[in-house]
């Protein structure tokens, strides 16, 4: 059987990224434990995985394109602004944690 050009090991082989590659990324993604949250530069939620969603209540659809400084406390907003800042000029943004007082605070802003 002839392999076909487009093929994910075809692409592979050419330096692109292989589906399977990214697919089990996505896995490693979908069953981590720590909540692993994408947005844009501008703030905007773009990707949210199972554990986000445990921690923060919400499911992706209703979370996706969101800002992301609903997820945290009024009063430490500024620190979003700061990680985005720092992202935008190519500063590596280190682990970013932050303890909220209660969960409901979180939820009652939907």
């Amino acid at each position: 059987m002839a392999r076909q050009k487009n093929s994910s090991a075809h692409r592979a082989e050419e330096g692109y990224p292989g589906e399977e590659k990214f697919e089990f990324l996505a896995a490693i993604v979908r069953s981590s434990e720590d909540a692993i949250i994408g947005e844009m530069l501008d703030g905007t939620i773009t990707s949210w995985n199972p554990a986000a969603e445990k921690m923060f209540g919400y499911t992706e659809r209703e979370i996706l394109e969101k800002p992301m400084s609903i997820l945290g406390p009024a009063d430490r907003v500024g620190e979003f602004r700061e990680i985005i800042e720092k992202a935008r000029k190519g500063i590596k943004v280190e682990r970013y944690e932050t303890i909220c007082t209660s969960i409901l605070d979180i939820r009652q802003k939907r």
